[in-house]
């Protein structure tokens, strides 16, 4: 499955496959002391920035076994209802291990007998995932990826929503107590392994109060889930100098009352000669949205919506994206549906289940069946469980269900 046209693509499917160690760092110090921030001029942005002091209540928690990201998914996830609802989800970061790693289906991430769920490690894109088709009444309509992004975009990401997720790594000689606070510097050869949740900065923290002195001073205001007892109540200060991986924003909404998807779980992207691919679903309501996974900045796509036997068009729609990640289109009026397909021209890799994996220590099992995914080739919708047909686009690996989701009203 070497199709990738860049790092960012591969991303999506390693990101994936990859788990969080999450080592553990016990030792407190004093709160952290919040200083009063002036303007940047260049960007208009404050100097210092903390969503703590933006009425946020911040729930510190300790994590159970490797279970950092969805620890860490769930604070995100927390920190951004806050803002726009005012209150809290409730959701329990245990409950949402033990949920994505349920075994009672045909189709998911299958762990070993031996493995336990708080165990097994995980990572965002497993979370975008699973809350793209709705848990405990709450609905991904946004995901969007900045590990790529530059650093004003960051920042205005953590004003906007709060707070985003992000990878470090957790050795603990990068961690030191210093001048009354807990500080964590790396460089990129030191891997990632540990979640974190960023939601703040400091431009002129000093570079020299690190375990080895930055390069520039700055640095970002970050949550851990090694309890209220370690570091500034559970608080520390990331060096600006430290790479990430996995930076990501969560959105949730309690507004759709169902999300239809056939995708079990995208580990895949598919390049093919074209880049429309379709979803087919019987169902019938009122459709509200469509959701779908976007893997390159600044891409624009094209959603036609059609009846189920793609005879009659019934919606369309041309989106552009600056960031890659998860996003939702909300339909200029709903539309009453009774059977329909949603079709997608992506110009770019699109992404899918693709083939069944198999891991050390899980399994990703994943299926389609006939009439549910379709690509547009030669004028024509092909199912892509018609084998034949697909050797004729040069893909010989099964590419599944697409990531295309359906949010009814």
């Amino acid at each position: 499955m070497k199709i990738y046209k860049n790092i960012a693509i591969a991303a999506f499917t390693a990101v994936l496959l990859l788990s969080s160690s999450c080592i553990r760092v016990p030792e407190a110090v004093k709160p952290i002391d919040k200083p009063i921030g002036q303007t940047d001029p260049a960007t208009g942005l404050p100097l210092y920035y903390s969503s703590v002091d933006e009425a946020i209540v911040p729930e510190v928690q300790t994590q159970q076994g490797g279970t950092c990201w969805a620890y860490a998914a769930v604070t995100a996830i927390d920190y951004t209802y806050q803002y726009e609802n005012g209150s809290a989800t409730g959701l329990d970061p245990i409950g949402l291990t033990e949920a994505i790693f349920d075994d009672s289906g045909e189709e998911g991430i299958f762990l070993n007998e031996d493995i336990e769920p708080q165990d097994a490690g995980g990572n965002g894109q497993m979370v975008m995932n699973f809350m793209s088709r709705g848990y405990e009444g709450y609905y991904l309509t946004e995901s969007v990826e900045y590990e790529d992004a530059d650093m004003v975009d960051i920042k205005n990401a953590i004003m906007e929503y709060g707070a985003m997720s992000a990878n470090i790594s957790a050795y603990e000689t990068h961690f030191i107590n210093t001048r009354g606070t807990t500080t964590f510097i790396a460089d990129r050869y030191s891997g990632t392994d540990h979640d974190v949740v960023l939601v703040g900065w400091k431009d002129d923290f000093p570079a020299d109060a690190f375990a080895v002195e930055a390069s520039q001073n700055g640095a970002w205001l970050a949550q851990n889930s090694y309890s209220e007892r370690w570091g500034d109540n559970g608080f520390f200060w990331i060096s600006y100098d430290t790479p990430f991986t996995q930076m990501r924003t969560y959105r949730l909404s309690t507004e759709p009352s169902a999300a239809l998807s056939h995708c079990a779980i995208a580990t895949s992207v598919w390049d093919p000669d074209t880049s429309v691919a379709a979803e087919r679903f019987t169902d019938s309501g009122i459709l509200e949205s469509v959701g779908t996974y976007i893997c390159e900045a600044d891409t624009d796509i094209s959603i036609t919506i059609y009846t189920e036997d793609f005879s009659e068009v019934l919606y369309t729609s041309d989106v552009h994206f600056d960031l890659p990640g998860y996003h939702t289109v909300e339909l200029d009026d709903p539309l009453s549906v009774d059977g329909f397909a949603i079709a997608i021209d992506y110009g770019c890799p699109i992404p899918c289940e693709g083939r069944s994996t198999f891991r050390r220590d899980r399994n990703y099992e994943v299926s389609s069946e006939a009439g549910q995914s379709f690509v547009y080739w030669r004028d024509e919708w092909v199912d892509v469980t018609e084998d034949d047909r697909m050797r004729a686009l040069h893909t010989y690996d099964p590419i599944n269900n697409f990531f295309i989701v359906a949010l009814m009203g």
